[in-house]
């Protein structure tokens, strides 16, 4: 799923943090969590991508 400029913008705002990855308009990027990152966050995160997706 490539999430455009639109969908990494709509993202930020919901308080998420990823790269851009790619070239700048690919529409690409790199989603990273770590050992500290909940199941509760990996899940809101999950669920942002399913809306997006639509």
């Amino acid at each position: 799923m490539k999430l455009g400029d639109a969908g990494k913008a709509q993202l930020r705002a919901e308080g998420f943090a990823f790269y851009d990855w790619g070239s700048a308009d690919s529409g690409e990027a790199r989603l990273v969590t770590s050992w500290q990152t909940t199941a509760e966050e990996a899940e809101r995160m999950a669920t942002a991508l399913r809306l997006l997706k639509g």
